[in-house]
């Protein structure tokens, strides 16, 4: 599952058809969408394993 499906399922986002080429987030309901998103995976996380969120392997920082 990639970044933008799992923002999707968790209500964070939506897609803007039926491509699912593109997303457009919500970012009215908190001000640090990324903080919201990483606590929200990590609670899913903890009920199904691990997520694959990226398609690359290597680590991304952010600052």
């Amino acid at each position: 599952m990639s970044a933008c499906e799992q923002l999707v399922k968790l209500n964070g986002a939506s897609w803007f058809d039926s491509t699912k080429k593109s997303v457009k987030v919500f970012f009215r309901k908190y001000d640090d969408v990324f903080g919201r998103f990483i606590e929200l995976c990590a609670k899913e996380v903890e009920n199904i394993g691990h997520l694959k969120l990226f398609k690359t392997e290597k680590m991304i920082i952010f600052k």
